[in-house]
């Protein structure tokens, strides 16, 4: 309570600079002032404020003397579309469970009436942030995708002129080469992940239209689209012009093959032969204009004139991409996991003395980012028998932020960006789903999973994840029970189709109860229990 006309002021932060608030929001494209004012009326009143604010830290200025203030009390209100996860992750690194947790309290943080990046800055809907890390993390934290339903519909219905999908919608509006691809990917994952295939005849036409797209700007070394589209593959990636960018490329390669198996679940089989053939193409142009002498990828190449391998050097992005969606033999794969391995532990944080990424317009070749380690960490699981430098990156890089005092992840590995970013919580689905070692196959089959044990460095682990198109949650723990040797147990709230993995490494098998000889594809009624010698 205090005298009428009194001035009140409130300013808000993410962190303290010398033990204040110092109310600027970082990188927020123009002047800001994080702060609200109110006048006081006089007498006992409740001031609020008339949109929500992203803050850890908060202080508030009472221009009046003491004696005319008779009580204060601040208190905030988290506004979210979750409360707490039933889903749980814990394993023997400590550090690692924390990270998870991280995870999804920072997503719980970005989730309003929209999956959005921060809270604090713009507060906005990037379809890439959503459709891709945002559908994985939410499909093991609270399992509820209804926020990225309504994004990706949103983004066809505010598609540009020339059908691309938008990139950051509604209100705030851009357009991306790479999130008009994800957005592809991200539709056709919701309908194989939930079962929902309303967005696939619903936003077809945008689709189809986003492809077109990339074709009307094709060149004989690739799509090389306009400037007025924002090229974006990750902070610190950057293309001179007149360069053609190998890794927009190669993600449109990886979605003409999502777009084609799209057109095929709805019967438009010329169609889809049309995807097919588009895809070949850019393979024949992967693999005449974009390999290096060691069979690796370059970051870019020439759009007019000509280069060899000799003269292209491995790109970071364009090998993980490439390893990722298998277009390395297994020699070549072998030199791309020790090529990623060299580039991320060259990094900062894994290198305290590397560049770091300081602002959006850093440019550097040893940079990583927490977003794009949902490529490449996936890669390298994927990769087979690699999970030591997945634990150390996510441990390392993770751990960084944890040593930072941060309650919620980082936008980068550097702390004058945003604090609460959601596209920086892979490591929260990545370790519930490659840790676990069930990881969601559905194609045609929504019940369809892969076991595929890889349990590093670890002692034990165990979780719970959601069941995405029904109730109930499928249980996984696991432990090493002597040197060498594990025993898996999985529990299903209902029938599941599992396909095995590195079966040879299986010495005893109880299935439903009963023993049985391992087989490359189970039914699963209940439970699954494994003993395995020797994972490789």
């Amino acid at each position: 309570m205090c005298r009428g006309g009194t001035i009140v002021e409130a300013g808000y932060a993410e962190s303290l600079t010398d033990g204040r608030v110092f109310p600027v929001i970082p990188l927020s494209a123009s002047t800001s002032c994080h702060v609200d004012r109110w006048i006081a009326a006089g007498g006992p009143q409740r001031l609020l404020t008339f949109a929500p604010r992203g803050f850890r830290f908060i202080e508030v200025h009472i221009a009046a003397a003491p004696t005319d203030v008779i009580s204060l009390q601040a208190e905030g209100l988290q506004r979210t579309r979750y409360g707490e996860s039933a889903a749980t992750f814990h394993c023997s690194d400590a550090r690692l469970n924390d990270i998870w947790r991280l995870g999804a309290d920072t997503l719980r943080a970005c989730a309003e009436d929209a999956l959005i990046d921060t809270p604090t800055r713009e507060r906005g809907q990037w379809i890439g942030d959503a459709a891709v890390i945002g559908m994985e993390v939410l499909g093991v934290t609270f399992g509820d995708l209804e926020l990225v339903r309504r994004g990706l519909q949103q983004a066809s219905y505010r598609r540009r002129h020339d059908g691309l999908a938008a990139g950051l919608c509604p209100g705030q509006e851009a357009y991306l080469t790479t999130y008009a691809l994800y957005w592809i990917d991200g539709c056709f994952r919701y309908a194989r992940l939930t079962g929902d295939n309303s967005l696939l005849e619903e936003c077809y036409e945008t689709a189809a239209r986003t492809i077109d797209y990339f074709f009307a700007h094709m060149t004989p070394r690739g799509t090389l689209p306009s400037a007025d589209t924002w090229d974006f593959i990750d902070w610190g990636h950057a293309v001179a012009p007149g360069e053609i960018n190998v890794s927009l490329n190669l993600t449109l390669l990886n979605t003409l093959g999502q777009m084609a198996a799209w057109e095929q679940a709805r019967g438009l089989h010329d169609n889809a032969k049309k995807r097919r053939e588009q895809r070949e193409q850019i393979g024949r142009i992967v693999a005449q204009h974009y390999r290096s002498a060691d069979g690796l990828l370059a970051k870019s190449v020439p759009a007019e004139a000509l280069s060899s391998p000799e003269t292209r050097q491995a790109g970071y992005h364009a090998t993980v991409l490439g390893l990722l969606y298998g277009l390395f033999n297994e020699d070549t794969k072998t030199r791309a996991v020790a090529f990623i391995k060299r580039h991320m532990l060259s990094c900062f944080p894994n290198d305290p003395d590397a560049p770091r990424l300081a602002h959006p317009s850093a440019d550097h070749e040893r940079l990583i980012t927490p977003s794009f380690s949902h490529f490449s960490l996936q890669a390298l699981w994927e990769a087979g028998g690699r999970q030591t430098l997945c634990w150390s990156s996510t441990g390392r890089a993770g751990g960084w932020m944890l040593d930072q005092g941060v309650t919620t992840l980082l936008e980068v590995f550097d702390t004058r960006w945003s604090h609460c970013h959601a596209w920086s919580a892979s490591p929260t689905w990545q370790l519930s789903r490659y840790s676990l070692g069930l990881i969601p196959e559905p194609g045609g089959d929504l019940w369809r999973y892969r076991l595929r044990f890889q349990p590093g460095t670890l002692a034990y682990a165990s979780g719970s994840v959601p069941l995405l198109a029904d109730k109930g949650m499928l249980h996984v723990k696991w432990k090493r029970i002597a040197p060498g040797q594990w025993e898996y147990e999985l529990r299903a709230d209902r029938p599941i189709r599992v396909s095995l993995e590195g079966a040879r490494a299986i010495r005893h098998m109880v299935l439903d109860g009963e023993e049985t000889a391992p087989n490359t594809l189970l039914e699963v009624q209940e439970r699954l229990v494994l003993k395995y010698t020797d994972v490789k």
